[in-house]
């Protein structure tokens, strides 16, 4: 995902994903708690996933999450429970139970 905001700091880079953490930009130019990036990174992190912001070229940021993909995954209907082969990381290792 990229966006054509105001860009975050390479200083600032570290620490975007830390909760209530808001650069100076972004206390400058927007409101808010600092949440957001931190409730994304928790979400993509419970799925076995990882979440990584790089710096985009003139402006903005590009977001990049990768999810595991679900071997041999069957979509289910909401509310049925999904069973079968358990979840692999993003490197394919470090299964992971569904």
């Amino acid at each position: 995902v990229r966006d054509y905001g105001i860009g975050i700091a390479p200083d600032a880079l570290p620490r975007i994903f830390d909760r209530s953490y808001r650069g100076p930009e972004a206390a400058a130019h927007a409101t808010g708690l600092g949440l957001g990036l931190t409730i994304a990174a928790e979400i993509v992190t419970r799925h076995g996933g990882t979440i990584a912001a790089t710096p985009a070229d003139g402006r903005g940021t590009v977001f990049t999450v990768r999810l595991p993909r679900h071997a041999g995954a069957t979509p289910s209907a909401p509310g049925e429970e999904q069973t079968g082969p358990s979840y692999a990381a993003a490197s394919g290792e470090d299964r992971r139970p569904a």
